[in-house]
């Protein structure tokens, strides 16, 4: 009595939990591609208000 692989419980469970293992990871991608743009954006604006007060900086007269 030969089974088909559709009727196989092995293979039921393999194709559930690679659907929800699929959706995990998609989910996974978009979040890291969303935190490296912002941690992008962030870079650029510390290091654009960092060279602006790099040219303020001056000696300190007490010394």
């Amino acid at each position: 009595m030969a089974r088909s692989e559709k009727d196989d419980p092995w293979e039921k469970c393999y194709s559930t939990v690679e659907n929800y293992d699929d959706d995990l990871c998609s989910g996974w991608r978009d979040e890291v591609d969303k935190l490296l743009i912002f941690a992008g954006l962030f870079s650029a604006t510390v290091t654009s208000f960092l060279l602006e007060s790099y040219g303020r900086l001056s000696e300190d007269p007490s010394d």
